[in-house]
């Protein structure tokens, strides 16, 4: 992937924020991750919750993403 910036310290009011639910083991991958992956989840939730406030939209994609 390229584009991808870190997470911003403020959103504008109209925002719209989408969080995407993750898998355990992508499809074709080979290392697994998840014995460090606790420390990056902990980090986008410690941004949501400083973030996300009245006039942000939250939307998820699966029923996994929280």
């Amino acid at each position: 992937m390229t584009g991808i910036n870190p997470l911003p310290v403020s959103l504008p009011e109209d925002a719209l924020v989408i969080v995407s639910g993750a898998v355990d083991e992508p499809l074709g991958a080979t290392v697994d991750t998840r014995g460090t992956d606790g420390l990056l989840e902990s980090e986008i939730v410690d941004w949501l919750r400083r973030t996300i406030r009245p006039g942000i939209r939250l939307s998820t994609i699966c029923s996994g993403a929280l």
